[in-house]
């Protein structure tokens, strides 16, 4: 990401910056599922959940150059030309929860055609946004408090023999 202020020069105040984060979540899946069957066609719901140890680590850089004067009580930011990296791990709760709403039609009685509507959460995820630190008061910082949620259609077949 290259940052440059609306207000200054940029030989005043810009730069680069660059924020990786990965998260791992390990944890036991537990779920089951309710469906309606009928001769010809199923309905029902699925569902899981996941509580899970989360392993989250991030890596910044940023170079540039801050020239500005500092704002009436200082605080301790980057001045001048300035360059640093810095990396953090941590490990703490996570979470992972999905749903999904699907129905069917059997086709013959080995096959179907399956869709559905699907629901993910995941929770205690270090995401790129929480991350982002210019100053240079918390080195080594990482707050892996985020989440996600994602949904979609989902289609498919089932066959047995």
């Amino acid at each position: 990401m290259l940052f440059r202020s609306k207000n200054a020069a940029a030989d005043q105040f810009s730069g680069a910056y660059d924020i990786q984060s990965q998260t791992w979540l390990l944890g036991l899946n537990v779920g089951g599922e309710l469906i309606s069957q009928n001769e010809f066609y199923y309905w029902g719901v699925r569902g899981r959940v996941t509580p899970a140890i989360s392993f989250a680590g991030n890596q910044q850089s940023a170079a540039g150059v801050n020239t500005l004067p500092p704002p009436p009580p200082a605080i301790d930011v980057a001045r001048g030309s300035f360059a640093w990296r810095q990396s953090a791990n941590q490990v703490g709760p996570g979470f992972i929860g999905d749903l999904t709403l699907l129905a069917g039609w059997q086709v013959t009685p080995n096959f179907a055609i399956q869709a559905g509507y699907d629901f993910l959460w995941v929770a205690g995820v270090a995401t790129a946004t929480r991350q982002f630190n210019l100053d240079n008061v918390r080195p080594n910082s990482i707050d892996s408090g985020g989440q996600i949620l994602f949904q979609g259609v989902s289609m498919g077949v089932e066959g047995s023999w």
